[in-house]
This record gives structure tokens, C-alpha cells and sequence, in this order.
């Protein structure tokens, strides 16, 4: 008999190390979260902002790109700001148009749920709380979870299996690395009900009297758990038929009671019924006639009745010959509604349940994780790496039960249940084989079958029994351990390569909605760098990866693949972008005909941003000053950023380009528009511009010849029609060449015809010369907001400069 104190030990010693785990992961993503800028987010808090800060602005880095974990953190900010329950549409894809949205309800709850007890704890505004909540609600549900399962295993299967079970559950990867802080994405609220209705079903197997309680309990876990994640769903309803199957003819060769055919009619019953009123609660009563099969769909409460009255006929007896014709016929039924769900995605031209996002990939979503398009393509690249090691080195759990089958070491009584619990493992590894985070599931079907194995060596008294599973579960512990293990976070942390990206991105979210006046505008940029833009900066955009966005992805790629800028100007005014941000780390651009269009395209170039890159700029663009922060690995980084507007005259857009190259450092490319500015000799905004230029090249007797140019036509009055940006550079370079009167009187000018829009076209280095020379001459903005508005505007370096 197992002595409490050792149940006891290992219990605490495991709850121990998933706490500091959890405490050292959620310290990393506080880490990341408060660099370039991050740490200064109190600077701009907003009470009536669904987020909390302005500008709709958010903080926290999702950990590597996991986008229905940002969803996930937006939704429960807008639903606790606007008292909704559901969020059946978004516009902040394919915009302005929208597209619906499919994702269950109660990870979002759970999310609010958990973010409320963080608002009563702290006192912050409910959108910040949602943000803070992101960094526990996962860990917690990994925490109860541990702790229910554990606490089920000690009553129904003994103290051996819970200890086991709790081992594994927090040692098993990537099981115990997919409740993460920060990636609130609802998936652990899914394999929570995976465990709980497999562990439920195996009790029904061990206990064949007690077996329509435990079935139905294992139904209703599984139709909550098909309301949570489809996908993952059917994996293991595919395993259970599966594992019934064998589990049937198990205990007919071995001659022992097995559940009867009630029992799974109940089974499907209890499962397709939780199903049937978790649509209707998610759709009714307008969005009923989506015809969605990566959610939750009556079709698939239908295909699980076929599929409990086909095992419900496997477990009876044999129909006497004279009853088969009539038997035929339920079976029949039962087959075409299984068979309704392939037919129907055949029809619709959906993939279904084995749609598949980017996170599907990913092992994980640690720093840094492996990603790759199948496990052959992953284990070609990595060779024999701990990942791969931890990975599959849990999978001698299922050669130990295997080998326990195999002969007559166990009671009769236990070989139904182990065999069943076989057939989700199968099942499961069957869709590993084509997506990585399908291990897993692998890994939760592997603790079921760790849990019934431990259950029957013990009653059996087996040393050779436990020693090999023993020693399994330590195989697959110890390197799983070793590689989940967080590293210390501190100045000598190294960010991930999406770390990095993903704090430059948040910083030009932040800068770009500062000027863009309020939450809403419209952006068009690479899929990822949209979802960014959307999530940290409160943009809407066209294109991302979400599943339901094809319609904004096919856009984006047809902005991206258009022949003429006409083309692209009328997709672009069409749909009412703002804004188009061409960012250097992305590669969007230059392989979305590589890896999305047919073959006969694969080689065409983005000729709307070959454009762009090569200045060669449409009259109805305006660029913009934006220079990334200094991040590690990241010094290289930039972002062609450009605002839909009006047409310019071509003296205009070559001015402004002029600036914008002068204020981020491409002196090489600014001589080249130095040269095309002398077609304008008589504009004073180019002559204004090439000042800049020599100013900024360090040439004294050119910039001098151009100042003296410039007196002489503000002498005839020439800038009569000049853009109001174009009248604060001609200030600055004015006041440079010691033309203080004339200096003067074009900020006097500025300072009158100031407003809010105004202040916000301007880049940086144009604001800050204008605040200091409305400073030098006692020319202040009249309006104490405009003044506050434009110090906003600047970065805390230069505001601390004035």
C-alpha cells in the first residue's frame, strides 16, 4: 500500500513545479511586454476606452503570433465594454465589410470571469484587467484541472493512477507547455473536457454496471468539448469509436462483461444533445443558417448519433439470421448520417473539421517553438533535438500498454478498458502525423492510458507491470521538463526572433494611431503585420490568416498581385484604407506568388510595392516618418509607411517624400530626390525640400544658395498655396539660415492655421522644430489641447528635450 505522505509529496512536488513554471513564463511575457515602450503604458490610460489606454491601444505581446488568442483578449475587452455575451461579427478584418465569427463563447467567459476577480484585486479598468488576466487564465485552468482529474483518479482508479496522472501532467511535452501565460486562445478548456470524457468513458469500461452513468457523463463532456474546438473534438471522437471497437473485441475474446448498447446509444445521445443546445444557444436566432463546419454545427450532433448507434450495434449480440434484413436498415441510417459530414464539406467546398490555422503547425507556443508543415518535414529539419526527444519519448507509454495486452498480466476486467483507451492515442498520433500541435492531444491520450495502465498494475500487484510504466512516464518526464523549463529573465534575456517583430509592430501600431486621430482606420499591410496593427493600435485591416477571413486575404493578395496603380488605387479607396504600411521583416511581398497564387503566377512581383520601394510614388500617396525602436537583431528593421490622400501636385509628393527620408536617414535615396526636385525651381515647397537635404548632407554653400532662393520668391509671394506641413519646414529651414523674420512670420502663419488633423500629419522632427520655435518666438498654439496634443505626439526623448 502506498503510504499518504508519499501521495501527498508527489502531489505538492507537482503542483510546485507547474506554479514555477507558470510564475517564471508569466514573468517573461511581463518582461517582453514592458521593453520599447511598454513600460510606460500608465502614461496613457483612457477610462473610456474599451482597452483602457488610448487611442484603443494594447500592451501585451501575445506570445508568438497566436492570433485566437488576441481575438480571444479584443473580444473580452469589447464584450465587457459593451455588456454583450457573444461576438458573432467583427469588422476589424475585410473591412469595412467584416466577417462573422464562429469561435465558442466560453473561453472568452472564462476570460472575463477571470479578468473581473483581477479588477476587484487591483482596482484597474476592465481593459487592462483583460490584459492581465491573459497571463493567468490558462495557468489557473492547467492548475484546476491537475488538481480535479487528480482528485477523480484517486476516487475511481486509486492513488498509484492519480499520482501518475499528475506526474504526467505537468511533465508530459508539449501537454504541459500549451497553457501558457498570455495565450488565452480556449484551447484548455477543450482538453480539459477531452481528459474528462475519455477518463469518464475508460470508468465506464472498468465498471460495465455502472457504465450508461459513466457514458453519459463522458457524452456530455465530449459535446461541450465539440462546442470549445471542433477540430480537436472529432480527433477524439474518432479515437473513441475506435477504441470501442477494440474494447469490444477485447472483452469478447476474454470473455468479460463489456458496456452494453444502451449504453452508447446514451452516450451519443447525451453528446449530440449538449451539442444541439450549445449551437443554438452560440447562433440563435440570426445566425442559424451559417453553414460552418469548423464550429459547432447540428451536423455533427447528427453524424454522432450514426456513430453511437453503429458502436451500440457492435456491442450487442449477434442478430439471429431471420432479423438481419430488418437490422439492415438502422444501420443504414446510421452510416448516412456519418457519412453526411464528408458529403456536406465535398458540397460546400469546406474543409471542415480539418481546417487548419497557422498555430495548427506549431508544436507550441513558446518562444522560439519548432514549426514545420508535417512531423516527417519537423523531424528531417531537427534531426534527434530535445524537442524532437520530448516529443516522441512519450510514446513508449503506448509500447508499455501494448505489452501489457499483449499477455495476461492484468485482470480481465481492466483489458476492455486499456484496450479502449488505445484508440485515441491511434487516432490522435494519426493527425499528428499531419499537424504538430495535434501531439498534443497525443499527450492527453496517452495520460488516459497512463492512468487505466497504472489502475490495473496496481490491483494486480505487478512489479513488472509498474516498473515499466515507471519508467516510461520518467523517459518521457525528464526531457519534457528539460525542455519546457523557462530560461531566467533579466538584461541578458535573448528575444525570439517573433518577439522582437512583434515589439516593433506594437510600436508602429502605437505611433500610427496617435496620428490617425481615433480607433477604426483602415490599414493595408502584410496578413501578420495587419493582425498587429488590429490588435495593438485598435486598426481594422483586409487581410490576415484567420479562419473565416478568405475574403480579405483574397483582396490582400490581389492588391498585392495588381498589374497597375489603378488597380490598386480603386481596391484601396473602394474599401476606405487609410493607410498601407510596408514593413522590411514581413515577406509577404515579396513571396505571396510563391505560396498562394497557381502555378503559371508563382513568379509574379508585387508591382504596387516594387513601386513604393523604388519611390516611385502615386500623387494619392503621403509618406510618413516612421523609425522602428532599437531592438536586439532588429537594428536593421524599417517600415514604408504611407496615408491615402487626396491627389498631390508631383512638387508636393517629391517634398514630402524629401522629408521623410531626410527624418529616417536614407541620405543616399534623398539625393537622388534632390536631383528631381529641380524640376521645381520656382515651388517654394521643393526649394524648402532640397534645404532639407543639404542641410542634412552637411552642404553650408548649397544650403546658403538655396535660402537666398527662397527669400527672393517669398519676396513675390510664392507661397501663397503652400501645404501647411510644407510652411512648418519652411520655418525651420528659415530660422536655420538666420532668416529670423521671415522665420517668424511663417510660424506665426502655422501657429494660427494649427488644428488637430494638421498636428498629427506632421512627422516628428517637423513637430518638435515647430514646438521649439513657437517656444523661441513666445508664439504658443492658443489652444492648451492643441499644445497637449502635440506633445503627445512626440517620442519621450524629445518631449523631455522641450
Amino acid at each position: 500500500m502506498i503510504r499518504p505522505v508519499l501521495i501527498c509529496s508527489v502531489l505538492v512536488l507537482a503542483g510546485a513545479l507547474l506554479i514555477t513554471v507558470t510564475s517564471r513564463r508569466s514573468g517573461r511575457g511581463m518582461y517582453v511586454s514592458a521593453l520599447a515602450g511598454g513600460a510606460n503604458a500608465a502614461a496613457y490610460v483612457d477610462p473610456d476606452s474599451p482597452t483602457g489606454y488610448q487611442h484603443s491601444r494594447r500592451y501585451l505581446i501575445v506570445p508568438e503570433r497566436h492570433g485566437p488568442a488576441a481575438a480571444r483578449i479584443a473580444e473580452a475587452q469589447r464584450s465587457l465594454a459593451s455588456g454583450e455575451t457573444r461576438a458573432r461579427w467583427t469588422d476589424q478584418e475585410n473591412a469595412p465589410v467584416g466577417r462573422p465569427v464562429f469561435t465558442a463563447s466560453p473561453a472568452r467567459w472564462w476570460l472575463m470571469l477571470v479578468a473581473w476577480a483581477e479588477r476587484a484585486r487591483s482596482g484597474r479598468a476592465a481593459g487592462p484587467s483583460v490584459e492581465r488576466a491573459a497571463l493567468v487564465a490558462e495557468p489557473s485552468l492547467h492548475l484546476l484541472l491537475l488538481a480535479g482529474v487528480t482528485a477523480l483518479c484517486a476516487w475511481r482508479f486509486g492513488a498509484l493512477a492519480a499520482m501518475g496522472f499528475a506526474v504526467g501532467g505537468v511533465t508530459l511535452f508539449p501537454f504541459a507547455a500549451s497553457f501558457l501565460p498570455g495565450v488565452p486562445d480556449g484551447r484548455a478548456l477543450a482538453l480539459g473536457c477531452v481528459l474528462g470524457s475519455l477518463l469518464t468513458a475508460v470508468a465506464g469500461f472498468r465498471e460495465p454496471a455502472q457504465a450508461r452513468r459513466w457514458f453519459a457523463a463522458a457524452g456530455f463532456l465530449a459535446g461541450i468539448g465539440l462546442w470549445l474546438d471542433v477540430r480537436s473534438q472529432v480527433m477524439v471522437l474518432a479515437g473513441t469509436a475506435a477504441g470501442g471497437l477494440f474494447a469490444h473485441w477485447t472483452s469478447r475474446r476474454s470473455n468479460t462483461p463489456a458496456p452494453e448498447a444502451a449504453a452508447w446509444r446514451g452516450w451519443s445521445l447525451a453528446g449530440a444533445g449538449v451539442s444541439l443546445v450549445a449551437y443554438l444557444f452560440e447562433y440563435a436566432p440570426t445566425h442559424l443558417g451559417a453553414w460552418e463546419l469548423r464550429a459547432n454545427h447540428p451536423l455533427y450532433a447528427l453524424a454522432w448519433l450514426g456513430v453511437g448507434e453503429l458502436l451500440a450495434r457492435a456491442a450487442s449480440d449477434r442478430v439471429p439470421p431471420r432479423s438481419r434484413l430488418r437490422a439492415a436498415l438502422p444501420q443504414m441510417l446510421a452510416v448516412a448520417a456519418v457519412v453526411v459530414i464528408p458529403l456536406s464539406m465535398k458540397l460546400t467546398g469546406s474543409r471542415g473539421f480539418l481546417a487548419a490555422d497557422l498555430n495548427a503547425y506549431r508544436l507550441t507556443s513558446l518562444p522560439g517553438s519548432a514549426a514545420a508543415p508535417n512531423l516527417v518535414a519537423w523531424l528531417q529539419r531537427e534531426g534527434a533535438s530535445l524537442d524532437v526527444w520530448a516529443t516522441l519519448l512519450p510514446l513508449g507509454l503506448v509500447v508499455v500498454a501494448g505489452w501489457t495486452l499483449a499477455g495476461n498480466r492484468i485482470s480481465p476486467r481492466w483489458r476492455p478498458a486499456l484496450a479502449f483507451a488505445m484508440g485515441p492515442v491511434l487516432a490522435a498520433g494519426a493527425f499528428a502525423w499531419r499537424w504538430l500541435d495535434a501531439w498534443v492531444l497525443v499527450d492527453v491520450t496517452l495520460l488516459i492510458a497512463l492512468v487505466a495502465g497504472l489502475a490495473a498494475a496496481a490491483e494486480q500487484k505487478s512489479r513488472p507491470l509498474l516498473t515499466a510504466w515507471a519508467i516510461a512516464l520518467a523517459g518521457a518526464a525528464i526531457p519534457g521538463v528539460a525542455t519546457a523549463w523557462p530560461e531566467p529573465v533579466g538584461p541578458a534575456t535573448v528575444l525570439s526572433r517573433t518577439e522582437a517583430e512583434l515589439l516593433i509592430e506594437r510600436d508602429l501600431a502605437h505611433w500610427l494611431s496617435a496620428r490617425a486621430g481615433g480607433p477604426g482606420a483602415i490599414v493595408y499591410a502584410p496578413p501578420q503585420v495587419t493582425s498587429s496593427l488590429c490588435y495593438f493600435g485598435g486598426f481594422r485591416g483586409l487581410g490576415t490568416h484567420a479562419a473565416g477571413n478568405e475574403a480579405g486575404f483574397g483582396l490582400s493578395l490581389a492588391i498585392a498581385g495588381a498589374r497597375t496603380i489603378e488597380e490598386v488605387q480603386w481596391a484601396l479607396q473602394s474599401r476606405g484604407v487609410r493607410y498601407v504600411v510596408v514593413p522590411s521583416w514581413d515577406p509577404f511581398f515579396d513571396d505571396f506568388a510563391r505560396l498562394h497564387l497557381v502555378k503559371e503566377h508563382a513568379t509574379r512581383v508585387s508591382f504596387f510595392v516594387s513601386e513604393l520601394r523604388r519611390w516611385h510614388l502615386p500623387a494619392w500617396l503621403r509618406p510618413m516618418a516612421y523609425t522602428p525602436p532599437d531592438i536586439k537583431g532588429m537594428e536593421h528593421a524599417s517600415a514604408l509607411v504611407f496615408e491615402v490622400v487626396e491627389d498631390q501636385t508631383a512638387a508636393l509628393v517629391e517634398s514630402r517624400l524629401a522629408e521623410v527620408l531626410v527624418e529616417t536617414g536614407r541620405l543616399e535615396d534623398a539625393s537622388a530626390i534632390a536631383e528631381a526636385l529641380r524640376r521645381f525651381p520656382g515651388d517654394v515647397g521643393a526649394l524648402t525640400a532640397r534645404a532639407q537635404i543639404q542641410a542634412a548632407q552637411d552642404n553650408a554653400g548649397a544650403f546658403t544658395e538655396t535660402v537666398i532662393a527662397i527669400r527672393a520668391r517669398l519676396a513675390n509671394q510664392a507661397d501663397r498655396y503652400l501645404a501647411w506641413d510644407r510652411r512648418v519646414a519652411l520655418a525651420a529651414v528659415l530660422a536655420q539660415g538666420d532668416e529670423l523674420e521671415l522665420a517668424r512670420a511663417q510660424v506665426q502663419r502655422c501657429i494660427t492655421a494649427a488644428d488637430a488633423p494638421r498636428l498629427r500629419m506632421l512627422n516628428e522632427g517637423a513637430l518638435y522644430r515647430l514646438l521649439v520655435l513657437s517656444d523661441a518666438f513666445a508664439l504658443p498654439l492658443p489652444d492648451p489641447q492643441l499644445h497637449a496634443l502635440a506633445e503627445s505626439l512626440l517620442p519621450l526623448e524629445l518631449r523631455r528635450q522641450l
